[in-house]
């Protein structure tokens, strides 16, 4: 059989790290690779710029046009208070028109009782008048002595 021995202390190799030489390309590759990441944070600082910076306009165009519209919305309230004025006003002279209207329909009413008053006075003579004239034809229907 076989025997399994445990020396690996005798068999181990050593592991030995070669050290690296600095030469001129390894430097130059160095330095290519610094600038290309130099050259992508340049895009990308450019990039960010470029969207604050249109960010910023969005933003100062929006507050241009919310600017206008806050001033037509001024516009359009600055003659309430004069509207109201004018409201008012308006309220006075429909409340001195309807107390004129009041006055006129009274004095109007009062005319109209005296002239009912009126004719119902003549109505009344109408009437005396009128059986008086029958009277009197009835008088004259009755002959009298003095008829031939």
């Amino acid at each position: 059989m076989l025997e399994m021995t445990n020396d690996n202390a005798d068999n181990a190799m050593p592991i030995v790290f070669e050290k690296a030489r600095l030469n001129v390309f390894n430097l130059a590759g160095f330095a290519i690779v610094a600038m290309i990441n130099v050259a992508g944070g340049a895009i990308v600082w450019t990039n960010l710029n470029r969207d604050v910076a249109e960010i910023r306009d969005a933003q100062q165009d929006r507050a241009t046009v919310s600017d206008r519209n806050f001033a037509d919305i001024r516009a359009q309230i600055q003659p309430i208070p004069q509207l109201r004025f004018q409201q008012d006003q308006q309220a006075v002279q429909i409340a001195e028109l309807k107390a004129q209207m009041a006055a006129l329909l009274e004095r109007f009413g009062t005319k109209l009782d005296t002239l009912n008053d009126s004719v119902n006075s003549v109505r009344t003579e109408v009437r005396v008048l009128a059986q008086e004239v029958r009277s009197n034809a009835e008088k004259k229907a009755h002959p009298t002595g003095f008829t031939p």
